[in-house]
């Protein structure tokens, strides 16, 4: 692929080598701002987009896979990395952040940053996990169905509680957002997590983990985005089209 300024983030992520690293080193969000162009983001981010297409450049000479493999992957397979893998380290994220939070708001108790820090965290926290849940329980079951009707062309399709899976998704893809802002209030707050000699330890620890959790939490959500959410929506379109006309009529 051949990357300019006026490519789309998610393309950049999905098919180069290096580029979820690039587009980490700048801070650019690839989850929700994946249909930016890198032109867009740069000048949103008040960055020179060479600045961004040199480091792409550089991390590309690395090489290593790229997302556009996991188009090929089978779809239970990826929904079962996202809940083995990205859903555990949020709730376990969710934890170790709230404590440390605490610790850090005994730590500084009258720092107007830690107290804003803290209630945006549990505001983070307060919309994640029942998403994750209502993933686990409603959406992924159903994707999984999906794929195991699609291996078995002309069976029925599996009944669902709503209209099309694009309904589902768009509240999702709305909650992402969500959490994206809550992520970008709280780099901003902090100056981007920026520490110093000075800074409590407890303060530097909680700085730490939310930094990491976001950069999880990113990569997480495009590959809910970018990979699953699209694969689904195309597969829920195939399987009806081919199930049987009364399984079609009973939807």
């Amino acid at each position: 692929m051949e990357v300019t300024a006026e490519s789309l983030v998610r393309d950049v992520v999905l098919n180069v080598p290096g580029g979820v690293a690039a587009m980490e080193k700048h801070h650019i969000d690839y989850c929700c701002g994946g249909a930016k162009s890198l032109r867009q983001v740069a000048t949103e981010l008040g960055l020179r987009v060479e600045w961004v297409l040199d480091t792409i450049a550089k991390e590309r000479e690395g090489g290593g896979a790229t997302d556009a493999e996991l188009l090929d992957v089978p779809l239970q397979q990826v929904v079962a990395s996202l809940v083995d893998g990205h859903h555990v380290t949020s709730r376990t994220a969710a934890e170790r952040i709230r404590s440390l939070a605490a610790d850090a708001a005994n730590e500084a108790p009258h720092d107007p940053t830690i107290t804003e820090l803290r209630a945006r965290a549990e505001k983070l926290f307060a919309s994640l996990l029942p998403h994750l849940v209502h993933e686990e329980k409603n959406l992924f079951p159903y994707v999984r169905s999906l794929a195991r009707a699609a291996e078995q062309p002309g069976s029925p399709a599996p009944v669902a509680l709503f209209s099309s899976i694009r309904d589902v998704l768009h509240d999702m893809e709305e909650e992402h957002e969500a959490c994206d802002l809550e992520m970008q209030a709280m780099r901003e707050l902090t100056k981007g997590y920026a520490t110093n000699d000075a800074t409590p330890p407890s303060v530097r620890a909680l700085y730490e983990a939310l930094d990491a959790h976001e950069k999880d939490l990113i990569r997480h959500m495009h590959l809910e985005g970018n990979v699953v959410f699209p694969r689904a929506e195309r597969l829920e379109v195939k399987v009806r089209s081919q199930a049987p006309k009364s399984s079609r009529r009973a939807m």
